[in-house]
């Protein structure tokens, strides 16, 4: 869900009296899953990875000695993030309900990942 979509979600609610004491449920226009979310900032990055599924306990292993880095890599708490899906369940006014259309991640994905630029784009700026 892109975060300037929950802004302007907020701010209509704070906005207007009518949409106080709501409970609201914001999510963007898909689901994803984390294999998906991979594969989107490969191909925008036109980096090759090969991806490789690690069970939940080795990821909590690996957490526990990455988690001591200055800037960890990875925490148990991120491990036990991913093992609850975070998705919208329905039932309760959302996006459409505020007059909100989602903005989908492949819109918003090239402005986040610009800065890491593609292989090809690094070399040619590096040979300019």
């Amino acid at each position: 869900m892109h975060v300037g979509d929950v802004a302007t979600a907020i701010a209509l609610v704070l906005g207007d009296a009518r949409l106080a004491g709501k409970v609201y449920e914001l999510g963007g226009p898909r689901r994803y899953s984390m294999k998906e979310i991979m594969e989107l900032v490969l191909a925008e990055t036109g980096l090759k990875r090969h991806l490789v599924p690690v069970p939940f306990g080795l990821g909590m292993l690996q957490a526990t000695f990455l988690q001591m880095l200055p800037a960890p890599l990875l925490t148990k708490d991120q491990v036990r993030l991913m093992k609850v899906d975070n998705v919208v369940r329905g039932g309760k006014p959302g996006l459409g309900e505020l007059g909100i259309a989602p903005t989908s991640a492949e819109a918003v994905l090239p402005l986040y990942m610009k800065r890491y630029g593609r292989p090809a784009q690094q070399k040619a700026g590096k040979a300019a």
